[in-house]
């Protein structure tokens, strides 16, 4: 059994999506409060059902009874998954968008480093889904993966995640859009921390062309392409190429003005 697992009597949990269903606000920070409505026709309480699941080693709670985190047993999640299948690609736009609002973009600390691998292996498990009408949302968390994984320096993994962010975007907001050259940018870093020089410095090339168009030549986005584009032409030796972008940029220009 994995480290990401659980037991709980005779059965084996798989790491789920936690869910903090609450009638309160105490539920941990950044992380979605889900409050059930329940139908007064119906006797059956959450909490007993909490009680029967947990009985047969179906689920495992933790937290508090404030504030409960669910993880599922891989059987009940099948049921579960088999039950609503005709409702499948709406509940997939509710992970998709509940995922969306959990994202950030500082991985800087621990704790949102660790968070990030918590989330990790649920949005790479909702973005499998094809079907979703939120493909920009997908594309952002395509992006918020390898932002992450680069960030833990699993380039290669990070590389897939920043191609298919990159290929959603360009057809849904299409060549000239902020993000779309953001997802460039990202290629462009992942390839040069994979020494692949020559890709990198056509990816921020790309995301330069996009930035001077959509946000102008003094924009800072700008100026960070121009600063990216430097730095690779200084790695690849070319001196002379790398100053000319360096000197390029919004402070530089400014500078020589004054």
């Amino acid at each position: 059994m994995s480290s990401s697992d659980a037991t709980l009597g005779t059965g084996t949990f798989a790491s789920t999506t936690n869910t903090y269903v609450t009638n309160n606000d105490d539920c941990p920070a950044g992380t979605r409060k889900i409050t059930v409505i329940r139908d007064p026709g119906n006797t059956l309480r959450i909490s007993d059902i909490k009680v029967t699941l947990k009985a047969y080693s179906l689920i495992k709670i933790l937290g508090n009874e404030e504030c409960d985190r669910i993880n599922m047993h891989r059987l009940l999640q099948q049921v579960v998954k088999d039950t609503l299948k005709s409702e499948q690609q709406g509940w997939v736009d509710i992970c998709v968008q509940i995922m969306n609002e959990q994202i950030f973009t500082d991985f800087s600390t621990v704790e949102y480093r660790n968070r990030f691998i918590n989330m990790y292996p649920h949005i790479s498990t909702i973005t499998q889904y094809l079907f979703s009408n939120r493909s920009e949302e997908i594309a952002n968390l395509h992006f918020f993966l390898g932002k992450g994984l680069g960030e833990s320096a699993d380039y290669t993994e990070a590389l897939e995640y920043h191609k298919k962010s990159l290929v959603i975007r360009e057809k849904v907001l299409g060549e000239e859009h902020s993000n779309t050259a953001a997802s460039y940018n990202e290629l462009g870093w992942v390839y040069h921390s994979l020494g692949i020089y020559e890709k990198a410095l056509e990816s921020h090339q790309k995301a330069l062309t996009i930035r001077k168009k959509v946000c102008g030549i003094d924009h800072s986005d700008t100026a960070t392409s121009y600063n990216d584009i430097g730095w690779i032409y200084f790695l690849l030796g070319s001196y002379e190429r790398a100053l000319e972008y360096l000197h390029n940029t919004p402070i530089a220009r400014r500078t020589r003005q004054t």
